[in-house]
């Protein structure tokens, strides 16, 4: 990843912010049995507003990430998603595509289950294209969650109001699994933005 940042300091390779901003110390422990997939575009690698790296620096090893392919799916999730451990949904807003490419049902755990969330980290409009174009993501139940309030990111502009960025969505999906620990998920984003922000303009970092 290039560091576009004016900061003369390296990148963490963790929270990716400078070093002089690193902000690890301040990863907060959360508490949950559930499994995220981030199917991401090929871009995402590149950009240093992604947040679905922070999503693994808090959850570690139950985040799985693979790059999405037009031509061929990770074989890794495939045998994921049918892995009998695991209940899986696609989290996408029904709404954002096709009628009838895409169909909710009434989201439930499931008893002796781990909930495997299969996320698309992605600008929106690269989204929709991987769904489009990827029918094993089209056979999931779909979860599309509805947020009580706007998008806190501020790190990219023109975000699709009513959405929500990679981030935000993990700490919708800790609370909706029943762990509540989305608060403190979105505190730490809270931080790694001003964080972010402070070392963009060339400050120090913020305390």
């Amino acid at each position: 990843m290039k560091n576009n940042f004016p900061i003369d300091a390296p990148l963490c390779k963790s929270c990716t912010l400078p070093t002089s901003h690193c902000i690890c110390q301040h990863v907060p422990p959360v508490e949950g049995n559930l499994a995220i997939w981030l199917v991401r575009h090929e871009k995402e690698m590149d950009r240093l507003s992604n947040t679905g790296h922070l999503l693994s620096l808090i959850l570690g090893d139950r985040v799985k990430t693979s790059v999405w392919s037009r031509t061929s799916a990770s074989a890794h999730l495939l045998k994921a998603l049918e892995d009998p451990a695991y209940a899986p949904w696609l989290v996408f807003p029904i709404d954002g595509l096709e009628e009838g490419l895409l169909q909710t049902r009434p989201f439930g755990l499931t008893p002796g289950k781990t909930p495997l969330y299969v996320v698309i980290d992605a600008t929106w409009k690269e989204a929709k294209k991987i769904v489009r174009k990827s029918p094993y993501l089209q056979k999931l139940p779909v979860l599309s969650l509805d947020p009580t309030g706007p998008s806190a990111f501020v790190l990219r502009r023109n975000q699709r109001q009513g959405h929500l960025c990679t981030l935000e969505v993990g700490a919708a999906l800790v609370d909706k699994s029943g762990f509540g620990g989305g608060k403190t998920i979105l505190d730490f984003f809270d931080r790694y933005q001003g964080a972010f922000m402070a070392a963009k303009c060339g400050h120090g970092p913020v305390k």
